[in-house]
């Protein structure tokens, strides 16, 4: 919940809950993490956000903090996260986009709530889940590009760090992604694509996204 402060800035409360819900086996001892659990979580979110466009920005800054104090079973977790973004047009027909993801907790927070990549927010070229750890540090680019007609194209790529504490927090173990893909302009008054894109990451994982809007 944001209350709108002008000049878009925003601040709120927010609540987590959290009920995940495993079926017993009885080799459940090879997965000890994976058992049913119950989170409860309070915090609170500020945002900055001066964006031309929700879903195709062209141009301003997204600037998000969120901090949450999390109760699980007997112990108490921190998550702290935060998400900035920048736009801006070097050229008539050209965006820049830059995005930097960061997902902090300090405690034991149960498996289930460990920080994801993957998918099409986070690292497009992994399967969404594929790694989870405590934190996660995440870098992307990407070039967007006019063609013609309704036609455009896009590169991106970045680096994504996944770590157990911040004595971990070094530069092995970086996991890159990189891709292309097809813009179409699909509503012309409110300026936003069908998007098409291809991904790729290490040890073989690739990804392909049909969305409606930009991954960020």
């Amino acid at each position: 919940l944001l209350r709108d402060l002008g000049r878009r800035f925003f601040i709120g409360p927010q609540l987590r809950y959290l009920d995940y819900s495993v079926d017993q086996h009885e080799h459940d001892f090879f997965f000890p993490e994976l058992r049913s659990s119950v989170v409860k979580g309070a915090g609170y979110t500020l945002l900055r956000d001066s964006r031309d466009n929700l879903l195709n920005a062209s141009k301003g800054l997204y600037l998000k903090l969120n901090n949450t104090y999390n109760l699980y079973e007997q112990s108490v977790y921190i998550k702290l996260g935060t998400d900035m973004r920048g736009y801006l047009r070097p050229f008539k027909t050209t965006v820049a986009a830059l995005r930097f993801y960061n997902e902090w907790t300090v405690g034991d927070p149960p498996f289930f709530d460990y920080a994801l990549m993957g998918g099409d927010q986070i690292a497009r070229g992994y399967f969404y889940g594929r790694y989870r750890e405590k934190n996660l540090s995440t870098l992307q680019g990407e070039v967007r590009s006019h063609l013609f007609w309704r036609i455009g194209l896009a590169a991106f790529g970045g680096f994504t760090k996944l770590y157990a504490d911040a004595h971990n927090l070094n530069l092995r173990y970086i996991k890159p992604n990189y891709g292309g893909g097809i813009r179409f302009l699909i509503d012309r008054k409110d300026n936003i694509n069908l998007r098409f894109d291809y991904a790729v990451g290490i040890g073989g994982q690739t990804g392909f996204y049909i969305s409606f809007g930009e991954s960020f």
